[in-house]
């Protein structure tokens, strides 16, 4: 009788390491899928008219919806009105699908970005805007593309703002002052893409490895001439810089 106690006792210990060791390792792949980087994708047209519009994104990691973003903001402004933006939170629906219904009064030029802040990652993507029946080439006849407009929207800003970027051993790396002082702490991600593969884009969260100086490692197989966009933020700033580099 003790002998096939020992046994059964035996059999469920060495059921329980098993399930222990799986446990361990699904573990391990969930960490190692955490580290994939987001995906947002704005789903609105680049035309749209005036009046109530859903503005709408979907947030994907590793091929995967994600419903746990901690915050989805969406900042919509005018073409030269960016100090009044307006700041709208999203709603999960499913799917990784994040969505609020905005009512655009009047015709122009709009820019939209979604900011989303999940899995310990922060991505503002922006998507351009034409709202009614705009003519796009009038509409930025004053200098200013409607389509990739990345620099600073804020003029008093950007003369505050003094941004350098280099490339170093792989490494992304940009210096960013503020009215002459090392801008602390803020987010800072590179948008990055081929010259020509504009559609496949990627997003680098960068840490800050001395004061006012961000860094970010560059793994890329294609190379050639390459564009970045750098997104500033902090409680008080929102900023694009374009730069070009080659790799």
């Amino acid at each position: 009788m003790n002998k096939w106690l020992l046994a059964l006792v035996t059999v469920i210990l060495v059921t329980v390491a098993a399930c222990g060791g799986q446990d361990e390792e699904t573990t391990e792949e969930q960490e190692v899928d955490s580290l994939a980087p987001l995906e947002v994708e704005v789903l609105m047209d680049e035309q749209i008219d005036t009046g109530e519009n859903m503005l709408s994104t979907r947030v994907t990691q590793d091929g995967q919806p994600v419903e746990d973003a901690s915050e989805v903001m969406f900042e919509v402004w005018q073409e030269g009105q960016k100090e009044s933006s307006d700041m709208i939170e999203g709603n999960h629906v499913d799917d990784g699908l994040y969505e609020v219904s905005y009512t655009f009064e009047e015709e122009g030029v709009f820019y939209l970005v979604p900011h989303v802040t999940a899995r310990d990652q922060h991505h503002m993507p922006q998507h351009d805007l034409v709202v009614g029946d705009s003519d796009v080439e009038t509409a930025t006849s004053d200098g200013h593309p409607h389509e990739h407009d990345h620099h600073s929207h804020t003029e008093d800003a950007d003369e505050r703002l003094s941004v350098e970027f280099e490339m170093v051993d792989d490494h992304m790396t940009t210096e960013v002052l503020f009215e002459g002082h090392e801008l602390e702490n803020a987010d800072v991600t590179f948008e990055v893409w081929h010259i020509d593969n504009e559609d496949q884009r990627a997003w680098i969260s960068a840490s800050e490895s001395a004061p006012g100086v961000y860094q970010a490692e560059f793994d890329e197989d294609t190379t050639g001439e390459h564009h970045v966009i750098i997104h500033i933020e902090n409680d008080d700033l929102h900023e694009h810089i374009g730069e070009v580099f080659e790799y």
